[in-house]
């Protein structure tokens, strides 16, 4: 995923279309009416349009299910999805769609993946990332074998001057069984992150079951330079095989001149870590400073690095979870300046909301420093609260319940956090009723100030049966939003992307 745009891990949910935004309006039973479509959105000016159907889709989605996995927007209005669909005579298989100038393209699936004759199971793209308007680079994976029996590939695809080129194998990880059995498609249940500094030049990480392990999955990076895609490797200094310990890449993001930094956990003390690499060459995984000093009880799960960004060479953060009170999950954010980490300290005010110790920080976008994060926590009855909280200039303030959802359910989620500049943020997620109704929501942070949550405009109308979600957002120029989630049909889970 892009720096400065999503920092997120993402959750697997079926769907069986795909959408994009135009005006209308919003209503149904069992969810509060609240919204317009192209009304201010926490009535603080921004505005988000409606949802519509992906040109071309139907024609290939032959069976019904479809998804989007992530969005990135090298400029406003000019973005490219991800995702897959589900074709008859083919199966699963990978799909992009392109937005310029505001008008979405047909979506259109991706080449030089092997089909279900070769013995291909599944394909998946699972992340994107566009440095410039027609030119990106996306990355997925593709099974071979049956749900039972499978085995992982990893794919890159570049696009070029607006032209998808066809696939390729990313090389330097044997494939192995799949640890997931019985998962379909095992693709999108382990995470890809995605960071191009230019076109063409990019760095890729995520988690892979090796040969080497035997079926445990390992944290890898990948790096494209000048169009072409290098090896992939296990990050040195990643717990050793004969622990039987696995380890994953949760985020990588990259600032100018190829300076990367990845974040994930399972390092030789099995605690989260950071690295970082320099046009391709990677250095030693690190624990990040300060996460043994906030653990507090033996046995604990172990702290792991969700999410990093890098707006400059040697300037970067990061956010993740720790364990204080035993299985029960607290924030962390982390800064680096100069290149030199400094510690880990608890997200502000975040443990006084988190009564129900239930933590997941899902994103995190930085400017110099200046950052916004946000995620969930569990309040005192359990439930599911989406929070979101800022630093400036490097001070981080007192983390907030998203204002709002109070009014919308018993649950909330921020599931993606997207700026455009320090101070103008959009969050997507979801409310949720205590009967299981959920809605997608969306709010905006406007100079440092949020609005109020209200349900994406144009859910209300689609969400027939009251089940949605935002899932991604991607935000460029004067906040500038493109976002994506699932609503439930008569059809089944279908997948929207807005335009805001």
């Amino acid at each position: 995923m892009r720096q400065f745009v999503n920092g997120v891990r993402c959750v697997r949910i079926s769907a069986a279309m795909l959408l994009v935004a135009v005006v209308g309006t919003l209503e149904v039973s069992g969810l509060p009416a609240i919204g317009r479509a192209g009304a201010a959105i926490g009535h603080l000016g921004a505005t988000w349009g409606h949802a519509e159907l992906v040109p071309g889709l139907v024609a290939l989605n032959t069976a019904g299910e479809s998804e989007v996995t992530d969005i990135s927007c090298a400029a406003a209005r000019n973005c490219a999805a991800v995702g897959y669909l589900d074709n008859t005579a083919n199966g699963l298989e990978p799909l992009v769609a392109d937005e310029t100038g505001g008008v979405w393209g047909h979506a259109i699936p991706i080449v030089g993946i092997p089909d279900e004759k070769s013995g291909r199971e599944a394909a998946v793209l699972g992340a994107v990332s566009c440095p410039a308007p027609g030119d990106c680079s996306a990355a997925g994976w593709w099974s071979t074998g049956t749900p039972d029996d499978s085995l992982e590939h990893l794919f890159v695809v570049d696009e070029v001057d607006g032209a998808w080129q066809s696939a390729s194998a990313l090389q330097g990880l044997a494939p192995k069984l799949s640890d997931l059995i019985g998962a379909f498609p095992p693709a999108l249940l382990r995470p890809l992150s995605l960071s191009c500094w230019s076109s063409g030049n990019c760095a890729l990480g995520g988690e892979s079951p090796t040969e080497s392990t035997g079926g445990l999955a390992e944290g890898f990076v990948a790096n494209e330079l000048g169009g072409v895609w290098q090896k992939a490797a296990i990050l040195s200094g990643l717990a050793p095989t004969k622990t039987k310990q696995e380890s994953a890449v949760n985020s990588v993001s990259c600032s100018t001149g190829g300076y990367c930094t990845a974040g994930g956990w399972g390092n030789v003390t099995g605690e989260g870590f950071v690295a970082t690499g320099v046009e391709g060459t990677w250095g030693r995984v690190e624990p990040l400073p300060g996460l043994t000093a906030l653990e507090q009880k033996r046995g604990a799960p172990l702290p792991v690095v969700g999410a990093v960004t890098c707006p400059a060479p040697g300037h970067c953060s990061a956010v993740g979870e720790y364990y204080a009170r035993g299985p029960h999950a607290e924030g962390f954010v982390a800064q680096q300046s100069g290149g030199v980490w400094g510690m880990a300290v608890a997200i502000p005010g975040l443990a006084r909301l988190n009564k129900g110790g239930g933590v997941q920080v899902t994103a995190l976008v930085c400017r110099a420093d200046d950052c916004s994060a946000g995620g969930f926590y569990r309040d005192g009855t359990g439930h599911q609260r989406g929070f979101v909280v800022e630093a400036v200039q490097g001070r981080w303030r007192t983390a907030i319940e998203v204002p709002g959802v109070q009014g919308m359910g018993v649950t909330s989620i921020v599931s993606s956090l997207s700026c455009s500049s320090p101070g103008d943020c959009a969050v997507v997620g979801f409310a949720g009723t205590q009967a299981g109704a959920k809605q997608g929501i969306v709010a905006a942070e406007i100079n440092g100030t949020w609005g109020r949550a209200e349900v994406i405009p144009g859910l209300m109308t689609l969400n027939a049966d009251a089940y949605a979600d935002g899932l991604t957002l991607s935000c460029s120029g004067a906040l500038d939003c493109s976002s994506s989630g699932i609503y439930a049909s008569a059809r089944g889970y279908e997948v929207f992307v807005t335009t805001g």
